[in-house]
């Protein structure tokens, strides 16, 4: 009896990355039953459903056709479609609507395997730069975040693309901390991850993160490995891109993407598409000439969307060359602002996050000035508490971000606040330590002062 004891106190000690992972994950399904009664259809926390989204397939091609469907994919990275594909087989032998359903309440529980595994991600990280109480406390603070919740319990991949980015950058201090004894291979995973998920990871990403594993110095055969292994995946999908469809991205929305940028919202949704010569598809793919998806939504993996939003990248740079850079640079502005608004805020209304009594706090503090001087603050004490010689190397870590950072500023106009999740998981990671390194400085101080002054 007393070992059981012993091992029911031990437990937490032994394992505790597996037990934040059951604590995270009963709690999502926890709000999730809360909620199920209000849900539309008792399943779905906002109004739409993964056949909604823009930027996905038509469930019946992905479960008639999934090979084709996934081969003649041309509006975004192949990963959320992949796995809807995936669990369309299961639901295969059902009603179409009755597997939409399925498909779509498979995927609120992966999604919630997912919003554990962030949890997890978040504290084995912190337990590594402050200490175990530091890290379970900041863990669940974070996953309070309304935008966490809202993002695990929402049918489309920013959630998925956010623990991506999340890995990644665990991935490169990791790196940062060890350049000669730690491996490159889960670095060029999770570069890999994040560039099948969303098309926001476009070519030159790879150029940001091979710069930033130069200023870290990490060891050359190294980076040339990651270099390899990641240029390859990259190189091979937009040289396929390009053959299929005659673009050298991984969306072909980014003509379309680019005019919203600028606040032109002209082209959104392919207004204007019937005004254009439209050639026949180089293929008879379903998912090329379905006007519409299931739930009625537009297809917008049709040819006639490819030939349109193709011919609008050529206006729009031409557009960009013209215009005068004040307008230009004025836009950008108005996308910057509408970055800094809370990203749990969202065109339509969600069930759950709208509802959470902390929602206002957490909004106060992930937006506008008070994110902005959290974020320059901790910038500060990292510079106070990090020798010269590490200043080049604390820029290779911002490289990264930086990269997305512009991408989800330049290019949108509208959800950018949605898109700043994608950093802010990284951020707080890097705000608490930074608040970690000053209470210890503070402590050792406070505890020896002379000792402080002979180091300094």
């Amino acid at each position: 009896m007393n070992r059981i004891k012993q091992g029911f106190k031990s437990f937490p000690r032994k394992y505790p990355e597996l037990l934040v992972f059951v604590l995270y994950l009963a709690f999502i399904f926890t709000l999730e039953a809360s909620w199920s009664k209000s849900a539309i259809e008792h399943v779905y926390f906002q109004k739409w459903t993964s056949e909604d989204m823009m930027q996905t397939l038509p469930i019946i091609d992905l479960r008639d056709h999934p090979v084709e469907s996934l081969v003649n994919l041309h509006i975004q990275p192949p990963t959320l479609d992949l796995i809807r594909a995936l669990l369309a087989q299961r639901w295969r032998d059902v009603a179409d609507h009755s597997m939409l359903l399925s498909v779509d309440q498979d995927l609120y529980r992966l999604w919630a395997v997912l919003f554990a595994l962030m949890g997890v991600l978040i504290f084995r990280w912190l337990s590594q730069v402050t200490s175990f109480s530091w890290a379970a406390v900041a863990a669940f603070i974070f996953m309070l975040h309304p935008a966490a919740i809202m993002y695990a319990t929402f049918l489309e991949n920013t959630f998925l693309f956010s623990i991506g980015i999340l890995w990644s950058y665990y991935e490169l201090w990791k790196l940062y901390n060890r350049p000669k004894e730690r491996p490159i291979l889960p670095l060029a995973a999770s570069f890999s991850l994040i560039f099948f998920t969303r098309s926001i990871i476009q070519w030159p990403a790879l150029l940001f993160f091979a710069i930033s594993l130069v200023l870290i110095r990490i060891p050359w055969r190294k980076i040339l490995l990651f270099a390899v292994l990641c240029g390859a995946v990259v190189g091979f999908y937009t040289l396929r891109q390009q053959a299929l469809f005659d673009i050298p991205y991984t969306s072909s929305l980014a003509g379309g993407n680019c005019f919203h940028g600028l606040g032109d919202f002209s082209t959104y949704a392919g207004y204007g598409v019937d005004q254009i010569p439209i050639q026949p598809p180089h293929s008879s793919a379903s998912v090329l000439i379905r006007e519409n998806k299931l739930t009625g939504a537009i297809n917008f993996n049709h040819n006639k969307y490819l030939q349109y939003h193709r011919a609008m990248l050529g206006k729009c740079y031409q557009r960009l060359l013209t215009q005068p850079i004040n307008e230009t640079l004025l836009a950008f502005f108005g996308n910057f602002l509408i970055y800094l608004q809370p990203s749990s805020q969202f065109t339509t209304p969600h069930i759950i996050a709208d509802s959470l009594p902390w929602r206002g706090a957490y909004n106060a503090i992930f937006s506008r000035l008070v994110l902005l001087v959290l974020l320059v603050g901790s910038m500060l004490i990292w510079i106070k508490t990090n020798p010269r010689e590490n200043y080049l190397r604390g820029i290779g870590m911002l490289l990264p971000a930086v990269y997305i950072f512009l991408m989800t500023v330049l290019f949108e106009r509208g959800e950018n606040m949605r898109y700043k999740f994608f950093l802010e998981p990284v951020f707080f990671v890097f705000f608490v330590a930074q608040i970690h390194s000053l209470f210890e400085l503070f402590l050792l101080k406070s505890r020896s002062p002379s000792r402080l002054k002979t180091v300094s």
